[in-house]
C-alpha cells in the first residue's frame, strides 16, 4: 500500500488485533505517522529501529515514499502516544523498564501487564495460581514480551520481601508497580467473620501497602517510578454486602493519595484507576444470565461492558512521561456509572 496525504491504513493491521484503531496517516517530509495509534519511523533511524519492531511481533508494513526522501521505503509502524506538547512515544518507549503486576494470572492483571509488554517493559507476573500465570506468561511471549512468573501471596509479608529478592534477581530494580491483587466477600456486616473481614482487608489493602514499601526504594534510586493502584466504582459508593470491599478499596484511595504525597519528590507518581464493569472471567456468569445482564447495561450510562484492552491501554498510558504531572488522583473508567 502506497502512502499519500490523504492515505488510510488498513484496519486489518496488528494494530486492530490489540485494541488499537488505525487512523488515517499524515505525511510529513522525514516522518510518517498516524494521529494516533502508530507511528512510523524516520528514513534515517529506519535501520536500526525497524530490526527492534520487526522482532516484536506486532507490526503492520507498507511502502511510504515522503516528499524530501524521493525513493520508496518499506517501514514498519507500532503503538505510540502522542501528548499534546507533540511528543511521540514509540511502541517500545518503555524498554529497559520492569513492571511488576500483582493479580497478573487474569483479567485486568494480565491485560495491563500485556499492555506493558507491548511497550517493551519487562514483566514480572506475580499472582498465587502458577497454571493461569503461565497462561499470561504464554500470550506475553507471543507478543515478543519478556516475562517471568511470581508465585506470592500479597497477605504475606515473609513471601512478599522474598518477591523482591526475587524480582531483583531475575531483572533487577523495579520502575513500574501494578497493584492489581484482590478479592471480594458479599455479606452484610452482622454476617462476617473475622477472618472473612481480614481476607477482603488484607488482600486489597494491605497488600497494597506491603508490596509498595518493598518496591518504592528501587523507584527513589532510580529517581523514576509509576505506581498504579486498581480500587473500584465501589470505593465511591455504598452497596449493601460489599462492606468489606468497599471499605477496603476507599482505603486504598487514602493510601494513594499519601503515597503520591510522601513520593512526589523523587519522581515517583501514584495513580489509582477505578474500573467499573468489565469482560473478564469473574463477569462471565453474570453476563451470561440474560436479565441480570440487561439490568446492568441499564444502570450503565455506556451502556455496554467495559473491555480489559482500555484499562491496559490506560496503565500504558499513565507510564509515559506525559502524566509524570498526574499524580495522587483516582481516574474513574466506568461507562459513566459513578457519574449518574
Amino acid at each position: 500500500m502506497r502512502a499519500t496525504r490523504d492515505a488510510s491504513l488498513d484496519r486489518r493491521s496488528g494494530m486492530a488485533q490489540h485494541g488499537v484503531q488505525s487512523t488515517p496517516a499524515t505525511i510529513h517530509p522525514e516522518r510518517v505517522q498516524f494521529d494516533f495509534g502508530a507511528v512510523l519511523l524516520s528514513d534515517d533511524t529506519h535501520g536500526a529501529s525497524v530490526g527492534q519492531l520487526r522482532s516484536s511481533g506486532q507490526h503492520s508494513r507498507f511502502d511510504c515514499q515522503g516528499s524530501s526522501i524521493g525513493e520508496e521505503h518499506e517501514v514498519y509502524c507500532a503503538p505510540f502516544i502522542k501528548t499534546g506538547a507533540g511528543e511521540i512515544m514509540e511502541g517500545k518507549f518503555l524498554q529497559g523498564k520492569v513492571a511488576v503486576v500483582t493479580g497478573a494470572s487474569r483479567g485486568l492483571g494480565r491485560a495491563m501487564a500485556l499492555a506493558l509488554g507491548e511497550s517493551g517493559a519487562r514483566l514480572a507476573l506475580v499472582g498465587r495460581n502458577r497454571d493461569k500465570l503461565a497462561e499470561t506468561r504464554k500470550l506475553a511471549a507471543d507478543i515478543g514480551a519478556e516475562s517471568e512468573m511470581f508465585v506470592a501471596d500479597v497477605r504475606d509479608e515473609a513471601q512478599v520481601g522474598k518477591l523482591e529478592k526475587d524480582v531483583i534477581a531475575r531483572f533487577g530494580a523495579a520502575h513500574i508497580l501494578i497493584n492489581n491483587a484482590g478479592t471480594a466477600v458479599r455479606k452484610n456486616v452482622a454476617d462476617f467473620s473475622l477472618d472473612d473481614w481480614n481476607l477482603v482487608v488484607d488482600t486489597n489493602l494491605t497488600g497494597v501497602f506491603l508490596v509498595s514499601r518493598a518496591f518504592i526504594p528501587h523507584m527513589k534510586k532510580a529517581k523514576w517510578g509509576r505506581i498504579i493502584n486498581m480500587t473500584s466504582i465501589m470505593a465511591h459508593i455504598g452497596s449493601a454486602g460489599r462492606s468489606a470491599y468497599c471499605a477496603s478499596k476507599a482505603g486504598l484511595l487514602g493510601l494513594t493519595r499519601c503515597l503520591a504525597l510522601e513520593l512526589v519528590g523523587d519522581g515517583i507518581t501514584v495513580v489509582a484507576i477505578s474500573p467499573g464493569f468489565y469482560e473478564t472471567d469473574l463477569t462471565a456468569p453474570l453476563r451470561a444470565d440474560a436479565q441480570k445482564n440487561a439490568a446492568l447495561m441499564a444502570a450503565t450510562p455506556a451502556a455496554r461492558w467495559g473491555k480489559p484492552a482500555e484499562i491496559g491501554a490506560l496503565a500504558r498510558y499513565i507510564c509515559t512521561d506525559a502524566t509524570s504531572f498526574m499524580t495522587g488522583t483516582d481516574i474513574l473508567m466506568d461507562g459513566g456509572w459513578v457519574a449518574q
